[in-house]
C-alpha cells in the first residue's frame, strides 16, 4: 500500500513515491544549473551562506533533502534561474 501524505506547503495530497522523484527532479536540475556554471556544491554552499555547507547541496541534488522555498528561491538566484524552473514549470533563464 502507497502512503497518501500532504505538502506542507500548499496542503495538498501526494504519495511517498511522488514525493522521492519530485526532490530528485529538483536535485538534478539545481545540479545541472551548478555545473553549467562551472560551480562547485562548496561554492554554492558559501554563496548561499548556508551554514550546513556543502553536505547539505549534495542532500538536495540527490533527493535526501528537500529545501524550503526560501532555500530554494535563493539557489535559484545565485544559479540565476527561474525558482519554478527548479520546480519544472518554466524555462531555465530569468527573464
Amino acid at each position: 500500500m502507497i502512503e497518501q501524505m500532504y505538502c506542507p506547503h500548499c496542503g495538498e495530497p501526494f504519495t511517498i513515491s511522488q514525493c522521492q522523484k519530485a526532490s530528485l527532479d529538483i536535485g538534478s536540475r539545481i545540479r545541472s544549473a551548478r555545473k553549467r556554471l562551472g560551480m562547485t556544491q562548496p561554492q554554492l554552499a558559501w554563496m548561499l551562506e548556508n551554514p550546513r555547507g556543502y553536505n547539505f547541496i549534495h542532500d538536495i541534488e540527490f533527493g535526501r533533502v528537500v529545501p524550503s522555498l526560501d532555500v530554494l528561491a535563493n539557489i535559484a538566484g545565485v544559479l540565476g534561474v527561474d525558482a519554478d524552473y527548479l520546480l519544472g514549470e518554466l524555462p531555465r533563464r530569468q527573464p
